[in-house]
C-alpha cells in the first residue's frame, strides 16, 4: 500500500468514528508533535504575506486590525504580527487549540524571520519563550476565539482591515464557505482586504509524492465522498475559477489572484502560470470543464477588497 492510501485509510476510519477527528488530532498535534513542522511553514510564508500586503494592498500598520481565521496550535501568527506591525491579530480557530509545548519554537521563528522589527518589540517576544500559549498571546496583545464558528465570528461589524486564512477554506463545502466570505465582509471595513490561500491539491499528495498533485480529480462526486467525504479527507475540489466566482459574488473586487505552480513551489501571475506541473493527467468528467491553467495551479493567495463607500456609491 502507499504512504497516501495508508493515510487514507487511518484518516477514514477516525474521520467516521464517533470522536475520532479529535482524537486524530490529538494524537498528531498533542503527542505527535507535528505542529513544530507548521511552525516552519509559516516562518517561511507568513513574511511574504506582509510584505504582499503592504506591497500590493496598502495595507498601514498604525491603523490595521488584522483576524486570522484558523492560525493553528501554536502562537507564531501572534507574534510575527506584533513583531512585524506592532499589534497582535484576533485570532479565531474552529478546530484547532492553541498548545503550550510550540511556544518556544515559535518565539524562536518569529524573531529569526521578522523584518526590521524594533529591539523593543524583540525582547517582549523572546521573554515569552518559557510563558504559557495564552500568556504570550496576551502580552502581543492578540484577542482570542477558539472553538468559535468561522460564519458566526464573535467580531464587530465593520471593524477589520484584512482577513486571512491559509490552507483551510479547501475543507469547507462550498455552501459553507460561501457563508464564511459573506462573514468576512460583514466584519470587514469598506476597503477592507480579504487574503485567502486556498491549497488545490490533492492533501494526500503532502505525504506521498508518488501520486499526481490533483490525484483527488480522478473520483466523481460519490466515489469520492464515500472514501473522503469525512472531516479529516474532505476537498471542496473547486477550481480557482469558481472560487474566483464565489469571491465576487459575496460582493468582493479582486486585486489579484497569485497562483502557485510546481516544481517551483513559487506564485506567479496568469500568463506565466502554465509553465507549472500538470496535477491531474486522467481527470473524471465531472472536472473536464478545468482550465489549463487551473490545472498547473497548486494553490491561490486570493486577493480582494470590500469596496469603499465612495465605490460604492459610485456604482
Amino acid at each position: 500500500m502507499t504512504r497516501a492510501g495508508a493515510k487514507a485509510s487511518l484518516q477514514w476510519v477516525f474521520g467516521r468514528a464517533p470522536g475520532g477527528p479529535s482524537a486524530y488530532r490529538w494524537l498528531t498535534r498533542v503527542a505527535g508533535g507535528t505542529q513544530a513542522t507548521h511552525v516552519d511553514k509559516l516562518a517561511r510564508v507568513v513574511p511574504g504575506y506582509i510584505e504582499v500586503w503592504e506591497r500590493r494592498c496598502d495595507v498601514d500598520w498604525s491603523t490595521a486590525k488584522v483576524t486570522i481565521l484558523e492560525p493553528g496550535y501554536t502562537p507564531f501568527w501572534a507574534l510575527s504580527l506584533y513583531l512585524n506591525a506592532g499589534r497582535g491579530p484576533t485570532l479565531v480557530n474552529h478546530e484547532a487549540r492553541f498548545l503550550d509545548r510550540y511556544v518556544g519554537h515559535a518565539v524562536d521563528e518569529a524573531v529569526r524571520t521578522a523584518k526590521d522589527a524594533p529591539e523593543e518589540r524583540v525582547n517582549v517576544v523572546k521573554g515569552l519563550r518559557d510563558a504559557g500559549v495564552h500568556e504570550a498571546l496576551s502580552q502581543v496583545g492578540a484577542v482570542v476565539h477558539e472553538a468559535a464558528s468561522l460564519t458566526s465570528l464573535s467580531i464587530e461589524s465593520g471593524s477589520q482591515t484584512l482577513v486571512h486564512s491559509g490552507g483551510i477554506l479547501e475543507h469547507f463545502r462550498p455552501e459553507t464557505l460561501s457563508l464564511i466570505l459573506a462573514e468576512c465582509r460583514r466584519v470587514l471595513a469598506p476597503g477592507g482586504i480579504v487574503s485567502h490561500v486556498i491549497d488545490h491539491r490533492d492533501h494526500l499528495y503532502h505525504a506521498d509524492k508518488s501520486i499526481e498533485p490533483m490525484d483527488h480529480l480522478r473520483f466523481g462526486s460519490h466515489d469520492y465522498e464515500f472514501r473522503f467525504g469525512h472531516r479529516l479527507g474532505y476537498h471542496n475540489r473547486l477550481s480557482p475559477t469558481q472560487v474566483t466566482k464565489l469571491f465576487k459574488a459575496s460582493g468582493f473586487e479582486p486585486i489579484a489572484v497569485r497562483r502557485m505552480i510546481l516544481p517551483d513551489q513559487k506564485y506567479v501571475d496568469e500568463d506565466t502560470a502554465m509553465s507549472g506541473l500538470l496535477g491531474c493527467s486522467k481527470l473524471h468528467q465531472d472536472f473536464a470543464d478545468w482550465s489549463e491553467v487551473d490545472l498547473r495551479t497548486a494553490a491561490c493567495h486570493y486577493l480582494f477588497r470590500l469596496p469603499s463607500r465612495d465605490d460604492a456609491a459610485g456604482h
